[in-house]
């Protein structure tokens, strides 16, 4: 069996590859194909053999998101992740 990762973030209506190497990863698009259904036009995804990689590459991800003061929160998340 293959298992593959992918992490992206949607914030301001833009989605981000958080995995992607290059440091601009925006204007991502959901596409539907009739086999696949809904998904995220080339967005990277990585093999993975084992939950130790998987929790790596969430790690990496969220050390990437968006984050921005708020009045209840100095350092708040201002997106939606989907790992």
């Amino acid at each position: 069996m293959e298992v593959r990762l992918s992490y992206i973030e949607i914030y301001n209506e833009q989605i981000r590859d958080m995995l992607s190497k290059k440091s601009n990863s925006k204007g991502l698009n959901i596409v539907e194909d009739p086999e696949k259904g809904h998904y995220v036009k080339n967005v990277t995804e990585i093999e993975i053999k084992g939950s130790k990689k998987a929790r790596e590459l969430i790690e990496l991800g969220n050390s990437r998101r968006t984050m921005a003061a708020t009045l209840a929160n100095q350092y708040s998340s201002r997106s939606h992740a989907i790992a």
